[in-house]
């Protein structure tokens, strides 16, 4: 770890910085994912001692992500939610067949992350998992269903619960204090159970589905492209607009017609 200047932090040089001063301001986790996700293979951390704020924003940033997408999704289970094996995969809508695909991808990688102590990495990988996929774009899909109730709204719940669960137990070795107060939170805990001694999750061969990552990213791309146009003429996100999409095949049609809602 050095500063700014790339010299060793030391006292004589009073250029270090005190981990209690960082868990204080801004929690052992903070400090926990800045310092593991911030590092690299043969690399060197670089903290600026004299702006502790902007040193470790990145787990401070992280941890409210992860708490507030924990609450959101919290409050959208019941007392009792099925268990994944419960749901006919196949049946189940695009976007719960995407997630559930990518988050078999995420345990594999994570786990041969950590085989190979790259606790980096691994922490990377499961940062795009719970950020990027299923907080920005699972849940901002299923949130109709939600609100709307009925079979439909349950199997989105479950989806939610299974990935969620899976979610903090990769992250729990590198922010522990988060994910066991969310872990613990999930439906069906028993008092006396503890994410720190609970089962590391494993790849589900199936659930893993290809054909779903590639239709979801035709998905992605499309609504990356009217989020897109919409800044450019500054166009309120929440503003309702009529977009007009052109495929090149059926097949590219059929997906966006079924996900067009």
């Amino acid at each position: 770890v050095r500063d700014t200047q790339h010299r060793k932090m030391s006292k004589s040089l009073g250029n270090g910085i005190d981990p209690l001063d960082v868990v204080r301001l801004y929690g052992a986790d903070a400090l926990r994912w800045t310092l593991i996700a911030g590092s690299s293979l043969g690399a060197d951390v670089i903290l600026d001692p004299a702006d502790l704020e902007t040193a470790f924003a990145p787990g401070r940033n992280f941890a409210n992500k992860l708490w507030n997408i924990g609450r959101f999704i919290l409050s959208q289970l019941p007392e009792r939610v099925p268990p994944i094996e419960a749901l006919d995969a196949a049946a189940l809508p695009l976007a719960d067949r995407w997630v559930l695909s990518r988050l078999q991808r995420t345990i594999g990688e994570a786990t041969a992350q950590l085989e190979q102590f790259r606790l980096d990495e691994a922490a990377k990988v499961c940062y795009e998992f719970a950020w990027k996929e299923l907080a920005d774009w699972y849940v901002e899909a299923v949130k109709p269903r939600l609100a709307a109730r009925g079979a439909d709204a349950e199997a989105a719940q479950a989806v939610l619960a299974y990935c969620f669960d899976s979610a903090l137990r990769l992250l729990h070795p590198v922010v522990p204090f988060i994910t066991e107060e969310l872990w613990q939170k999930l439906p069906g805990r028993a008092a006396d159970e503890l994410l720190a001694a609970a089962t590391w999750p494993r790849p589900r061969a199936e659930l893993a589905n290809a054909t779903a990552d590639t239709q979801f990213a035709r998905v992605q791309e499309v609504i990356s492209a009217i989020r897109n146009l919409r800044a450019e003429y500054r166009v309120a996100p929440k503003a309702p607009i009529a977009a007009t999409v052109t495929t090149r095949n059926d097949a590219a049609r059929r997906v966006l017609l079924g996900e067009r809602e």
